[in-house]
């Protein structure tokens, strides 16, 4: 086979090298260039008197250090996540007043008022012991219809007074209009499309709101960040695109620019899974295919259609609306019944609903004893460990509603529909990545899951830190000693039917890879990142990325005799998973080294004692109970907007008439409290983060790092998931686009200049191992990848990443470690930098793998 790409042949080479070699004989390799060395990096794009010309266009940018602005970058991300909780309380506590309130005048008899209706319920006690709880369902009620109704509203409303109606144009970064844009969208990220995120008609509502122009007869789920540029988008008749992401804004790198352009999404068009739109006109009729962007209209076709899963026909009315919601409805409350009755008895209290005038003070002051507090911790714990309810529910309603999915054509019935679109709605929330998180994302309590959901899988599996994303789960068949990168998709079917997938012992699927329906992988095959696999994949092959819907091909394999599709059927043979007889149980010649160490050896009940491990290997019951203990000792630290905010009040203003404070003056006082309690986390979570890396991890080196030679494996998995907790209730992505992002990867030992812009709409994921990572000064990151390491077939590698100043990485980019960006270089929508590549100076890469290079001129923002 022949190569036009020069790198394709040296990773092929080195990841043979790296599977047949014995990895403790590997040495680590070193960066190929220099950021600045003449000598020894690829001869720049560009003369020295363009790149002068560039250098001086970035002189007169804003600084990101500027004391108000490092103050309004500080405090309104926090500001808006305290407003919508107080707001939210303050629904639940007014709701749940009133309802109380309403259901005494009705037990009275009399609607003589709120007098009344307090002199009844302090006679009769038992009547509000009754309705207490009722009223507190009802409080539930308000609260959640504030809090996805009426928050994203107000976010719209945010957007509109901030920024008004978007304009085409660019804007200096850390400028006056960047700000705003910046504190708009955290009101967007944060109070998110709530209840408009649930049905199509209420997605183009949303969009409406924003400014769009969406047609009433597109469809589309997106994907990525909050969606807030509407006022540049055209979606036009008939258009669907399925977990698509919309690129409205960009970062320029040089002269340092926020740049707004507009989108156009011509008749029926149909984007695929995770596909990027770039900005600009995209032609009536076209069909860009799963894990593509809009610069790639060259692998345009029509036969890639047949993937975009929202083309797919939905049940009927009566069946979504009688059966599938109600059941949705029930799975939600069984998950949420611990939270909601300890937190009930954490706030209910004849205490202060029977107050007249100051019921809101007396309302603080039940809420903050003792014993209330505790109740308060033990209802997160509670909500934590929620998700293995709704786990088990959904296994429940897999087997009693939706039964056995089924390989062939489709039949079209109604309830064929309904179990396509029941179980995607199951699985749409984040409950299983939580359940993942708690259980241990890649060990044995996973494997159990998949087979559960009916799976056929086999032993020593390294699952993904991300579960898969699949519905048809009886038709995915995993062998022996497969290993999973995270956010991998399998689809098993199309809108012709549904075929099985299988992924034979041996095999490798890296992450940000989307199989599709009839997918083969044979033993040893290796799907790199960001593939896109639809054929079978022989022996020992090695593919990566996407070209015309396939991914391209940089090691042949081994023919097979059985890989063959038969001519006249069109159909693939038979495989079997677990056929091969190196695989089998027992067998440890072609085990990979995590199956060696986590399952081969000796296990107890706690640890694992390998021959092949120089260390003690923790087993899953350890992981579990660690991961337990670390959500019980940071619940309090987690529940402290709410109770410590409480305290806050109380104790400073416990005599509301002394200082006759009315009620609203009261909720501004509980809003500065709640500030004020954020602006005390914040460094406790990123001190304790950062703390957690350097004791578990400490600074990382280039290296070969196996389960059989080094703990670094398990040491970082442990940390990840204890950072995992830390950021559930305070994340740092709003941070994004900021200076404070830059110092917290700072403390995590990455090395990065001044005026860098590092992710304004987040990442997933974001830097993967920091201390290996070297930013130079003015480079912009959006939601770009930059992952130190590559894992192939267990032989996991550690190696420097370099960025040169005044880079520009775009949405869905990727820089693997060992890959190179010199000063000035871009990467566009949907790039990869494989290891061992260098971008020269000026240089413009897009593909996946690179298939198109630019220049990039003096003026900013053209390419050649």
């Amino acid at each position: 086979m022949l190569f036009s790409h020069p790198r394709l042949k040296d990773l092929a080479s080195v990841v043979e090298k790296s599977v047949s070699a014995d990895p403790s004989t590997l040495e680590p390799s070193s960066t190929s260039a220099s950021l600045l060395g003449p000598d020894d990096a690829e001869r720049p794009f560009l003369p020295r008197s363009e790149l002068n010309a560039l250098i001086a266009s970035t002189a007169s940018r804003p600084s990101s250090t500027s004391p108000l602005i490092l103050l309004l970058q500080l405090v309104a991300p926090l500001a808006v996540n305290a407003l919508k909780q107080v707001f939210v309380f303050a629904c639940f506590t007014f709701g749940f007043r009133f309802s109380t309130l309403y259901l005494a005048e009705l037990g009275s008899g009399s609607f003589a008022g709120e007098n009344a209706a307090l002199e009844f319920m302090s006679e009769q006690l038992l009547y509000f012991k009754v309705y207490a709880h009722t009223a507190y369902l009802s409080g539930i009620l308000v609260a959640w219809m504030a809090n996805s109704v009426v928050l994203p509203i107000l976010a719209v409303c945010a957007k509109w007074l901030l920024v008004g109606r978007l304009q085409p144009g660019s804007y200096p970064l850390w400028g006056n209009f960047y700000v705003r844009w910046w504190i708009a969208r955290q009101f967007l990220d944060c109070y998110g499309c709530g209840a408009f995120n649930s049905l199509q008609g209420l997605r183009c509502l949303h969009m409406r709101l924003l400014g769009a122009r969406v047609s009433s007869t597109a469809k589309f789920r997106l994907f990525g960040a909050q969606f807030m540029e509407g006022d540049l988008v055209d979606i036009r008749d008939n258009a669907v695109l399925d977990g698509a992401k919309i690129k409205c804004t960009s970062l320029e790198a040089v002269p340092g620019q926020l740049v707004l352009e507009r989108v156009c999404i011509g008749e029926n068009v149909s984007v695929g899974y995770k596909s990027v739109i770039a900005p600009g006109l995209v032609p009536p009729g076209t069909t860009i295919g799963p894990l593509s962007s809009s610069h790639e209209l060259q692998d345009a076709d029509e036969s890639l259609r047949r993937y975009n899963r929202l083309l797919r026909p939905e049940p009927h009315v009566i069946l979504r609306v009688c059966l599938g919601y109600p059941l949705k409805t029930a799975c939600w409350l069984v998950q949420l019944m611990p939270y909601l009755l300890l937190l009930q008895h954490a706030v209910s209290s004849d205490y202060w609903v029977h107050s007249e005038h100051d019921w809101v003070r007396k309302a603080i002051a039940a809420m903050t004893k003792p014993h209330r507090i505790a109740i308060w911790i033990c209802a997160q714990i509670a909500r934590d460990l929620s998700c293995v309810l709704y786990v088990a529910m959904v296994v429940i309603m897999k087997w009693l509603v939706v039964g056995r999915f089924r390989a062939g054509s489709w039949t079209g019935s109604q309830w064929e529909r309904f179990q396509y679109w029941f179980m995607d709605l199951l699985l749409s929330g984040k409950q299983l990545s939580s359940f993942a998180q708690l259980v241990g994302p890649h060990y044995v309590i996973m494997t159990v899951y998949y087979r559960l959901m009916g799976a056929t899988v086999g032993q020593r599996i390294f699952w993904p830190g991300k579960p898969l994303d699949i519905i048809e789960y009886d038709l995915l068949e995993v062998g022996n000693d497969v290993t999973f990168g995270s956010r991998t998709s399998i689809h098993c079917s199309d809108l012709f039917g549904a075929k099985k997938v299988r992924i034979l012992s041996g095999a490798m699927v890296a992450d940000n890879c989307c199989l599709l329906p009839d997918t083969v992988l044979c033993e040893g095959a290796m799907l790199g990142s960001g593939s896109l696999a639809n054929d079978v994949h022989a022996q020992e092959s090695l593919a990566i990325g996407n070209i015309r819907g396939k991914a391209m091909v940089l090691r042949p394999g081994e023919a097979q005799d059985d890989g063959e599709k038969d001519e006249e059927s069109g159909k693939s043979p038979s495989y079997s998973p677990l056929s091969r007889g190196g695989w089998q149980e027992g067998s440890q010649a072609k085990m990979r080294p995590f199956g060696r160490v986590f399952y081969a050896g000796s296990s107890g009940c706690f640890t694992c004692t390998s021959q092949s491990a120089p260390y003690t290997v923790i087993g899953w019951p350890v992981i579990i109970i660690l991961n337990l203990m670390v959500i019980m000792l940071w619940a309090p630290v987690a529940t402290a907007h709410r109770w410590l905010a409480l305290v806050l009040v109380h104790d400073s203003f416990a005599e509301v008439e002394v200082l006759n404070l009315t009620h609203q003056k009261l909720w501004l006082v509980m809003l500065l409290a709640c500030l004020a309690v954020h602006m005390m986390r914040l460094p406790v979570v990123v001190l304790v983060d950062v703390g957690i890396k350097w004791m578990l991890i400490g600074q990382r080196r280039p290296g070969i790092y196996t389960w059989e030679t080094s703990s670094y494996c398990q040491r970082w998995k442990m940390y990840v998931s204890i950072r995992n907790v830390l950021s559930k209730n305070q994340s740092l992505v709003p941070f994004g686009g900021s200076w404070w992002i830059v110092f917290y990867y700072r403390l995590l030992g990455a090395r990065i200049g001044s005026n860098v812009c590092l992710y304004p709409w987040g990442a997933a994921p974001m830097m993967t191992e920091p201390d290996l990572v070297t930013i130079g000064d003015g480079a912009c990151v959006e939601a770009a990848h930059l992952v130190a390491h590559t894992n192939v077939m267990g032989v996991f590698r550690l190696d420097k990443l370099e960025i040169g100043c005044f880079c520009t990485l775009r949405d869905s980019s990727r820089v693997i470690s060992g890959g190179i960006l010199m000063n000035f270089a871009t990467l566009k929508e949907h790039s990869l930098v494989m290891p061992g590549d260098v971008v020269a100076e000026g240089a413009c890469w897009q593909g996946w793998p690179n298939r198109w290079q630019g220049v990039n001129s003096a003026d900013a923002g053209a390419w050649i």
